[in-house]
């Protein structure tokens, strides 16, 4: 190994160790990164059925093992709440995304790891600097919930983040605050780290699609035990739950990176702009644009998006929509770009 080589090695070690202790202190762990236009053209079978069949495995694993001891009549609802979080997180690379990664019950993009040598070539983020933090962990592949498409990185997201979530929302509720004010203290403290310590200082990627599954996540989380009809319920048998789990109502076409856009800072967006441009003639594909059709059906205004339009509004966030392809493809157009198509304006 060359001297240069030898540096640059070290170089990147120091910045990967330094970013993970980052990670461990800065409250909710940034899942990898994830590319959504690199599967643009390609057909994705549906995994809802099956990603929904592993969630509700893990939950009944965890609530035979709060039943076992005297049909769980010592444990908490928040007890149980507790043992189903663990079922799914570890402390950096979240359990149900490393499998998700590698099971073949899911219909994914790259399909395995000789595609992910591809992947890892020609995503958005495969001519960033050398030192960069994405190059040192793999990427999350997209997978289809209910015709969305989504990187699995979403899946912790709605499980790992929204717990951090749950936790400030519980400390915000035991100072007083009503339920409306304390959902809103915890999305914000989320929003403010996102686009500080992990957007801001780590990853140079701000995701505003990363906050609305950490957001649907949280809804989740106080669903378990709170409201007129908790979805877990003790009776003389021990705890369960009312209803099976089922991701699909919590996914909106603002899961996908390639319709609600990152906010890439500058030291990334001069590598990952050129990359998006190159997919400027795809949005003219029949599958994109059946896509893209659909998703503006379905899309509506988020509680995520209204607080982000405010802060676009007053200058501390800049606009989404300035990343998108749509914008970018309008100001470079290529000789078949259409750009008729994307994303609603933020917040409306």
């Amino acid at each position: 190994m060359g001297l240069l080589t030898r540096a640059r090695s070290s170089a990147a070690t120091r910045a990967t160790a330094l970013a993970l202790v980052c990670l461990a202190f800065a409250g909710p762990v940034r899942a990898l990164e994830t590319d959504q236009y690199y599967a643009w053209r390609r057909p994705l079978a549906d995994s809802s059925e099956a990603l929904n069949a592993k969630i509700n495995f893990e939950i009944d694993a965890a609530l035979q093992k709060i039943n076992a001891k005297d049909a769980g009549r010592g444990a908490s609802c928040r007890d149980v709440l507790e043992a189903i979080h663990a079922r799914y997180t570890l402390f950096i690379f979240q359990k149900i995304e490393l499998w998700a990664q590698r099971t073949a019950v899911l219909s994914r993009i790259p399909v395995d790891e000789s595609e992910e040598l591809d992947y890892r070539r020609n995503w958005i983020y495969g001519q960033v600097a050398w030192y960069d933090l994405s190059r040192t962990v793999p990427p999350s592949p997209t997978i289809e919930i209910d015709g969305i498409r989504l990187g699995t990185d979403k899946i912790s997201h709605f499980f790992s983040e929204g717990h951090y979530y749950l936790d400030w929302y519980d400390s915000a509720r035991a100072r007083g605050l009503s339920h409306d004010e304390a959902v809103e203290f915890a999305v914000r403290r989320g929003i403010a780290i996102e686009t500080t310590v992990l957007g801001g200082v780590i990853s140079g990627v701000i995701s505003p699609a990363d906050l609305e599954a950490n957001y649907q996540g949280l809804g989740w989380y106080i669903g378990l035990c709170e409201g007129e009809a908790p979805l877990l319920e003790r009776t003389d048998a021990g705890w369960h739950m009312r209803e099976p789990f089922d991701l699909r109502p919590f996914v909106s076409p603002d899961w996908d990176e390639s319709y609600l856009p990152n906010v890439v800072l500058k030291g990334r967006w001069v590598h990952v702009r050129p990359e998006i441009e190159r997919h400027c003639s795809e949005l003219n594909d029949p599958l994109v644009r059946a896509r893209r059709e659909a998703y503006a059906a379905r899309d509506t205004e988020s509680y995520t998006e209204r607080i982000l339009d405010q802060m676009v509004r007053d200058g501390s966030l800049a606009d989404p929509r300035d990343f998108g392809i749509e914008h970018l493809c309008a100001a470079h157009p290529g000789p078949t770009a259409s750009v008729g198509l994307g994303p609603p304006e933020v917040g409306q």
